[in-house]
């Protein structure tokens, strides 16, 4: 940098790399799982699993094997067993007198979703091996997390990963691939970032670029970016009050991947000998929330895998969608919507609440295990979150979301006083 030449500003925004989603498109991140040995994460740093593809390099014993504690429970297959068959002679109770009187809103049928639920934990504890914990493995982010004192014992094995790979390239992306970057303390304690290379794009105004008539544009990149030898120098800004990027859009952004690039074992889109090759194909402001405003940079990737996470997705939410609306299914098929023959004025108390418990109970199920995925994709709480407004929100949540269950289980118990647990035979 030249002497008295001030630096331009420039943010730095550290992005969920896309070679650690999850099948479904998304990044899983460690919060509450308990983890296998001593560790002490730097701030900054936080754990993530892994993809299920990725490669680990090969022991340096090749007869040595790590055995990873599994368990299956058998305890709880034989409750969700016992569950099941409870809640299905229930639902055979229910037939004739109860379906006569109250229709396809009589108390027996409401145990359909604890029917559904206790199949998927019977067939989840039999297809599924309990894990005490998570285990460690070695990469260059926790060799770099070592040297600023971070702690890790206890690992079972390293990560391998791209040599030489370009980490990501702008496609029709406003914006320059920087090469050869290299922080470094500024004269006034600050940080500064330097590029010596980069590839020119919109950001370099026509009155800098250098005449570049005989350049030709470098193979690895596409033909609307011209590699020049350049040297450009910024002054990193410190991170805005509450992660709040609102008033970046002008700005300098330096997009940095949240890890180097894994090595992942090959699939059906690519092939064995094929670099996972991360386009950006969107830069843009998200909402936080859907009620926020748009204050966090978020990255669209274009590589090989991005339909096949959209359709993992897609079937993930109708697999969940089918299961939670399953017990209406049932409901219907056991009364076949029957209306019934109590007063009107009662019946139709009962059909409101008893629908509603339903529908709600499914639409929740939903909502939270989408929000459960926002939650662990999510690399950090964002500051000025974790206050008195939050904790409100979430209570507003959980009384609204619970008032259907609260009302369906009060005219529950007033249809079981009034038919009663006794039948009188009569000659």
């Amino acid at each position: 940098m030249e002497s008295g030449k001030t630096p331009d500003s420039m943010h730095l925004v550290i992005y969920p790399a896309p070679w650690t989603f999850s099948k479904c498109g998304l990044p899983i991140y460690a919060k509450r799982e308990v983890i296998h040995g001593i560790h002490h994460l730097p701030p900054g740093y936080i754990f993530a699993i892994v993809p299920p593809n990725t490669v680990f390099a090969a022991p340096s014993n090749p007869s040595s094997k790590i055995e990873i504690a599994a368990t299956y429970s058998y305890v709880k297959a034989l409750v969700a067993l016992i569950q099941t068959a409870y809640t299905v002679m229930t639902l055979y109770k229910s037939r004739g007198d109860q379906i006569t009187r109250y229709g396809w809103a009589a108390f027996g049928l409401t145990v359909a979703p604890y029917a559904v639920m206790s199949n998927m934990n019977l067939f989840g504890n039999l297809c599924r091996a309990d894990y005490a914990s998570l285990y460690m493995v070695e990469s260059r982010v926790m060799d770099e997390a070592r040297r600023r004192d971070g702690l890790f014992e206890g690992t079972i094995a390293r990560v391998e990963e791209e040599e030489g790979a370009r980490v990501c390239v702008g496609e029709g992306v406003e914006g320059e691939e920087m090469e050869d970057v290299e922080f470094m303390e500024g004269g006034d304690g600050g940080i500064v970032c330097c590029s010596a290379s980069s590839s020119l794009h919109s950001l370099v105004q026509d009155s800098e670029r250098p005449d570049m008539s005989d350049i030709k544009p470098s193979p690895t990149t596409s033909s609307s970016i011209t590699r020049v030898s350049t040297q450009r120098t910024w002054k990193v800004l410190d991170l805005p009050p509450k992660l709040d990027y609102t008033a970046t859009e002008t700005l300098p952004i330096l997009f940095i991947p949240s890890c180097n690039p894994l090595k992942l074992l090959p699939s059906s889109t690519t092939t064995s000998n094929q670099a996972p090759h991360y386009l950006i194909q969107k830069t843009a402001l998200k909402r936080y929330t859907w009620f926020s405003k748009p204050r966090l940079w978020t990255l669209k990737f274009q590589h090989p895998f991005s339909r096949t996470h959209t359709h993992w997705f897609t079937l993930k939410l109708l697999t969940i969608l089918s299961i939670s609306l399953s017990p209406l299914l049932i409901t219907g098929l056991i009364s076949r919507f029957a209306h019934g023959n109590a007063p009107k004025n009662d019946l139709s108390l009962y059909k409101t609440w008893v629908m509603q418990w339903m529908i709600s109970g499914a639409l929740t199920g939903l909502g939270l295990v989408s929000d459960q995925e926002g939650y662990e994709a999510r690399p950090m709480e964002v500051a000025g979150e974790k206050g008195v407004g939050k904790v409100r929100w979430r209570l507003v949540r959980y009384v609204v979301s619970a008032a259907p269950a609260v009302g369906g289980m009060v005219v529950v118990g007033k249809m079981v006083r009034e038919y009663g647990v006794c039948s009188m035979l009569v000659d």
